[in-house]
């Protein structure tokens, strides 16, 4: 039987309020022989008070806690320390937002957790300690714009928006000016007007412009 060794084993530090999580989690992650749970938390505070001591590899941590939430956390470790932070919380649609705002904190991954703990299987196990292996290995400050684009709806550009300004002009001027560029104003919009008159005359009827 193959055994790790203390130097390439995964030191994973679980901060979490609920007791039964804690558990579920550190059974889910010890299959793995890689991977040890070294430490666990029940929130915010107690995690740094024992992060004074230790430094895990990798940190697992829910948002929704008493006394230091998840964003407090990890908002003090940025200033601390760069652990690599994986969010495992359940959330719904109308937590993503949540979630999206800890991977600009300074987390670097996220794991959803399904209400019915019972579907996870050993796909969703897999996909868990693989990411606890890869940001053991990794640069937090690399991970997390990676975890963030993965969140964040993709904005595809409408290529269809024929005569849709694509260059800006800017005006400053100082607080004695602004009757200058309303008068500008109005006359780029007169200008405007002209050209649309001349576009209309050279696609129609030979007309007469009165001035």
């Amino acid at each position: 039987m193959m055994t790790t060794s203390v130097q390439n084993r995964i030191d994973v530090m679980i901060v979490n309020d609920s007791p039964y999580m804690i558990e579920f989690l550190t059974d889910l992650i010890s299959s793995n022989p890689k991977i040890k749970v070294s430490s666990t938390a029940r929130d915010g505070h107690e995690a740094l008070r024992k992060l004074k001591h230790m430094r895990p590899n990798v940190i697992l941590l829910d948002l929704e806690m008493p006394y230091m939430d998840g964003l407090t956390f990890i908002g003090e470790i940025a200033k601390q320390d760069l652990i690599p932070i994986i969010v495992v919380s359940n959330y719904s649609q109308s937590g993503t937002k949540l979630v999206l705002d800890s991977l600009e904190f300074g987390a670097v991954d996220f794991f959803s957790i399904p209400e019915d703990l019972s579907s996870i299987n050993n796909d969703l196990k897999n996909v868990l300690i693989n990411k606890i292996e890869v940001v053991s290995k990794s640069n937090p400050l690399v991970l997390a714009p990676k975890a963030i684009s993965r969140l964040k709806p993709i904005q595809k550009r409408d290529v269809s928006t024929a005569g849709v300004a694509t260059r800006v002009v800017v005006i400053g001027c100082s607080t004695g000016a602004p009757r200058v560029v309303s008068h500008l104003n109005f006359q780029l919009i007169c200008m405007q007007e002209f050209f649309l008159c001349n576009i209309w005359q050279n696609n129609s009827q030979p007309a007469l412009l009165v001035d």
